[in-house]
């Protein structure tokens, strides 16, 4: 894979057990994100080598990864320390198109400044200004939707992060 079609996303620590798992710690990634049978990119001798990821098992901030043909110890302790790379837009979360933003209907939000969370019920597609709708304390909320307040976005656990503008929950 080219550099420049790829993002680093973590580090692979080190070597878990003996057969050939490893400790990934990721960089602003989600595990939950990371699928088996997606390919990663290791950094070796400079050079960008595919791995495909057999097992993964999340844990916060990091991930313990089986991949394929990696099946000992010391096939594991070889990777120690390697930069772990995906395709640039398969963790690019903060960014949707518009036009597919109806699919997030059912999404959870939350804000991650002031902590509150709705779900999302539905999608007002208004050219100026496009609004997710959701219900809170028995009234309307609408949320607008631009990437600017987009954190990340969970499709696994269809959970979508924002940072909201102060009191905009509060109106």
């Amino acid at each position: 894979m080219i550099r420049e079609h790829c993002s680093q996303i973590g580090v692979i620590t080190r070597p878990h057990g003996i057969d050939g798992n490893v400790i990934v710690r990721l960089n602003g990634v989600f595990a939950d994100d990371i699928e088996p049978g997606e390919p990663m990119f290791v950094e070796i001798d400079e050079t960008l080598i595919p791995f495909f990821i057999e097992e993964i098992r999340p844990q916060g901030d990091t991930a313990f990864i089986k991949f394929e043909f990696v099946d000992s110890e010391p096939d594991a302790a070889m990777l120690r320390s390697k930069p772990l790379y995906a395709e640039a837009n398969k963790f690019d979360t903060r960014t949707f198109a518009l036009s597919s933003a109806s699919l997030f209907k059912g999404y959870r939000i939350i804000d991650e400044i002031s902590g509150f969370s709705a779900t999302i019920d539905d999608f007002i597609d208004n050219p100026a200004n496009p609004l997710f709708l959701t219900h809170i304390d028995n009234r309307d909320l609408y949320i607008p939707v631009h990437e600017n307040f987009v954190l990340r976005i969970n499709r696994r656990k269809k959970i979508i992060y924002m940072k909201l503008p102060e009191g905009l929950t509060e109106l």
